[in-house]
């Protein structure tokens, strides 16, 4: 439902449901996507904008990307032409939007 992305990392980990349904009668299942979590040099890219970070995780129920960085290593977020436009702590970006709802300084402590 929201706008493509590509997430790359050393490691991702999908988590996944199996999901009983009854449609006329007769019990399908299906393997549902529940979330995911991208670990080690971690990268989010999508149309006009990329961040890097640590730990970025997906939650497709919000429609949500949450990128942590650790100490010494934030979250760097660039341009649609990969110019760096700030660090931060986390950020948390909309997928259905396209945008940023969040950031949080690295000099505010967060």
């Amino acid at each position: 439902a929201g706008r493509p992305f590509r997430l790359d990392a050393d490691q991702l980990r999908i988590q996944t449901a199996q999901v009983e349904e009854q449609v006329d009668g007769k019990v399908t299942r299906r393997t549902e996507f529940r979330e995911a979590t991208a670990t080690g040099h971690a990268r989010f890219t999508t149309a006009g904008s990329s961040f890097e970070a640590g730990r970025i995780h997906f939650d497709p129920a919000t429609q949500r990307i949450t990128a942590r960085g650790s100490e010494g290593a934030p979250v760097v977020a660039y341009d649609g032409d990969g110019v760096p436009t700030g660090r931060f702590s986390e950020l948390i970006y909309n997928v259905e939007t396209g945008q940023i709802e969040q950031l949080r300084d690295i000099a505010a402590g967060g």
